[in-house]
């Protein structure tokens, strides 16, 4: 991590990187920035940092001011850490750490030139919540929530599957938790839904009818011949 620093900084003239330290009525901002770089080549999905004015302003696709580049720390007053990380020509870069008033690591994620990239960890009184892997900006794989005993699966845009306890629902399936017949409907952008009242309605329908036809296959009327002496049993019609 150090030697990412120094090549960070090296990448520009000493003369082009300042120091700034901005305040309000409750924090403190330390943070670096460059001067006129050359070749910046400005994307519109990502968010660029940049100081003007003594504020730090943030803004897609764009900017007016001097671009955020090293180092990043935010204080409360009493220099308690709130938050840390690193920028490179305005985006977020590597790890980034933000931590709760009593100084607890509450978020460690990372970024690789302003998109999320790589571990995504949250923390609750110190021990891990939720934990996955972000891979350009999308969530990948597997997704663990602690807490809620959650696990998500994610391919694509969509997560391809959901296990919870004694269910899973996956992908064009429907398969209900046996005491409350609880469900969820994968939609679109990773969202999760309900299923309405009707398609579960529905669902117990065709669920009656199975039922009602597995029940008719095991209710054949046999019949007892003697055959040589001996009884037999026979499904009746044959």
């Amino acid at each position: 991590m150090r030697i990412l620093f120094i090549l960070l900084f090296l990448s520009f003239p000493l003369s082009s990187i300042t120091k700034r330290v901005t305040y309000d009525k409750e924090n403190q901002y330390t943070f670096y920035v460059v001067h006129d770089p050359e070749k910046v080549e400005v994307y519109s999905h990502i968010d660029y940092y940049w100081y003007k004015d003594r504020r730090v302003h943030v803004s897609k696709g764009t900017y007016s001011g001097e671009l955020l580049h090293g180092v990043y720390q935010h204080q409360s007053r009493d220099f308690d850490l709130k938050e840390n990380g690193r920028f490179f020509l305005g985006q977020k870069d590597s790890t980034w750490n933000t931590y709760n008033i009593e100084g607890e690591l509450i978020k460690r994620i990372n970024y690789d030139k302003g998109l999320l990239h790589g571990d995504y960890k949250t923390f609750v009184n110190n021990e891990l919540a939720l934990s996955g892997v972000y891979k350009k900006g999308k969530k990948k794989g597997r997704w663990i929530n602690y807490q809620t005993k959650d696990t998500l699966y994610y391919y694509g845009d969509m997560p391809q599957s959901i296990k919870r306890d004694n269910w899973i629902v996956r992908q064009w399936k429907w398969i209900f938790k046996p005491s409350t017949k609880d469900s969820v409907h994968l939609e679109q952008k990773n969202l999760l839904k309900p299923i309405d009242s009707a398609s579960l309605k529905k669902v117990d329908s065709l669920q009656v009818k199975k039922t009602q036809k597995a029940k008719r296959k095991t209710e054949v009327e046999y019949e007892v011949r003697t055959v040589n002496g001996r009884e037999r049993r026979y499904k009746k019609g044959i």
